[in-house]
């Protein structure tokens, strides 16, 4: 089972309300996925969404990288088209079709920003996910329920934050509460009482008794993410950290990463696998060779001992610099300083040739990005797509590591 966490706000604050309705919105895009991957792979095969993904990519309605359990690409996908296999693993009702098409114009609407976040427009999504999730049978119906219970008692005002139950617990009986937020009986003052004899928090009995979390039925196959992405399954627990001879070890034992992989090719894995600075080593699923780590404390892909799946879309993590093609060029947006002009004289004929590959491939005036992986990502107001895949050489100096 997949667990999946909805974070509930706490008061009508344009905060409290993002974080409800992104989480919201999550939710109802993992749960939507899971119901869809666990009866099409029964119906169609564990590849129905490679083949879905061909089909709309051919047909050019999807491009750059599509993430499966986003809902602004399932929800198109189920009303949009009568034959799609969507169709088949949710309900078919007009009524269900016609509550896709209300969530996805609601979801644009708050995306472009010409919608005030509060309360009332928050309790609105959440019905809409509520009535969806209910017509097919969704986990996330208890969850949107409960979001719009809340939602309407922040509205009328019977819910209070547990902060502000604190402080007048704080004010009521006279204690100072520290910087850290810790009471202190200051000086002619009552002291702290226990923290058991705190006042409980004011929530009704039925939001004490709903859970903020549901467990959604497990895709009937485990597929990797993108490299990059959120580490699924169980993490090893040998870590392979940096020895002084440019080898990946154990500690433990001594065993390296190096003899694994193809002599040539060992510089370039060690440069994916270290770029992202993993904390702690890594690690090696023995199953299939991926290489995972901690990447600013969260288990990552970094990429596999063997070859890597390329799905021609952009792998790996962004580096923080932005560039630009125009005026037939390609700029380093912090210095101002162009690709030509700042590769040595020895490799200007592999940058030029990149630099035309890029303006061939990129629309005029492009935001580019930079992956870890040397993979080059034209950023326009249609989406995300790799328009090159560039080697140290090729680009600004020191610019990939």
């Amino acid at each position: 089972m997949i667990q999946v966490r909805v974070e509930m706000p706490e008061q009508d604050s344009y905060g409290e309300i993002m974080k409800g309705y992104l989480s919201l919105m999550r939710g109802l895009g993992i749960d939507l996925h899971a119901r869809c991957d666990v009866r099409l792979s029964d119906l169609d095969g564990p590849e129905w969404w490679a083949d879905l993904e061909a089909e709309r990519r051919s047909e050019g309605i999807w491009k750059g990288r599509i993430n499966p359990q986003d809902p602004s690409v399932l929800l198109p996908e189920y009303f949009k088209s009568a034959d799609s296999p969507l169709r088949r693993a949710l309900s078919g009702k007009p009524d269900s079709v016609a509550m896709a098409k209300k969530l996805h114009y609601a979801r644009n609407t708050w995306l472009h920003f010409s919608e005030t976040a509060g309360a009332a427009q928050l309790e609105e999504v959440a019905g809409f996910v509520k009535q969806f999730a209910s017509m097919n049978g969704l986990p996330i119906d208890a969850l949107a329920s409960r979001m719009v219970r809340r939602l309407q008692r922040i509205r009328t005002g019977q819910y209070r934050p547990f902060s502000d139950i604190i402080r007048k617990w704080q004010i009521d009986n006279d204690v100072t509460p520290l910087p850290d937020g810790e009471p202190e009986a200051a000086e002619g003052r009552k002291p702290t009482e226990p923290a058991d004899e705190l006042p409980p928090m004011a929530v009704p009995e039925d939001e004490v008794r709903d859970p903020d979390v549901i467990d959604v039925e497990a895709p009937a196959i485990e597929r990797r993410p993108a490299i990059g992405a959120r580490w699924s399954g169980e993490i090893p627990t040998i870590r392979f950290v940096p020895s002084a001879i440019g080898d990946l070890v154990d500690p433990a034992t001594g065993d390296g990463l190096r003899t694994r992989v193809d002599a040539d090719g060992w510089p370039r894995k060690r440069r994916l696998w270290l770029a992202p600075r993993p904390l702690g080593g890594i690690w090696v699923d023995e199953s299939d060779g991926a290489v995972g780590g901690f990447v600013d404390n969260v288990p990552r892909l970094l990429g596999y001992l063997g070859d890597e799946p390329d799905d021609g879309l952009a792998r790996g993590f962004l580096t923080p610099r932005y560039y630009e093609a125009i005026e037939g060029r390609i700029v380093d947006l912090d210095s101002g300083i162009a690709l030509l002009d700042a590769v040595p004289a020895d490799d200007r004929d592999q940058a030029e040739q990149l630099q035309a590959d890029v303006l061939a491939a990129a629309s005029g005036q492009a935001g580019l990005r930079l992956s870890t992986y040397g993979d080059l990502v034209a950023v326009t107001d249609q989406g995300a797509v790799r328009v090159a895949v560039v080697e140290p050489e090729q680009w600004f100096p020191s610019h990939l590591a």
